[in-house]
């Protein structure tokens, strides 16, 4: 690979049963490439990973891009579906950050879902947003001491 690699690519290095595997080749492609040069790759890679441990590799790197690239958050929304629910956690935490009022909809959907854990994420994702502060994803008990620092623009 001499240039950034293509989402085909990136879903034959990050496709895998075992974390580890994909968390070597994840930390290979960003020491090689950069992170803010794979958000295409890993935002079409995303759709053709079989395995849940990449997809969620992908949506815990691709959150800190939720406010700047509007395709992050459209893949957030669309992984609030996925059979995983560390994926959903990250997709919640995607749109919480990104901070749209539009994604509101999509997130109540989840509030009557089987798991229990997806039902807080999903309204933690909902406060945060419609109070716009997304700090509030990570603070569910509101205690004022906990921030979620994604990118050098936030502030605790």
């Amino acid at each position: 690979m001499s240039g950034v690699p293509s989402a085909e690519q990136v879903a034959a290095l990050l496709d895998h049963r075992l974390e580890s595997v994909v968390g070597s080749n994840e930390i290979s492609l960003q020491r090689k490439f950069g992170l803010d040069a794979l958000v295409p790759s890993y935002v079409g890679a995303f759709g053709k990973i079989r395995n849940y441990p990449g997809r969620m590799h992908i949506l815990f790197w691709l959150q800190r891009f939720a406010r700047s690239h509007p395709e992050v958050v459209e893949l957030a929304e669309s992984a609030l579906r996925d059979p995983s629910r560390i994926v959903r956690n990250y997709a919640c935490g995607a749109l919480a950050y990104a901070g749209d009022r539009k994604r509101i909809p999509a997130l109540r959907e989840l509030l009557s879902h089987r798991n229990e854990a997806t039902r807080a994420d999903a309204l933690a994702a909902i406060t945060a947003i419609e109070e716009q502060n997304h700090h509030l994803f990570a603070d569910r008990e509101r205690t004022g001491k906990v921030f979620w620092i994604l990118s050098h623009e936030d502030k605790a």
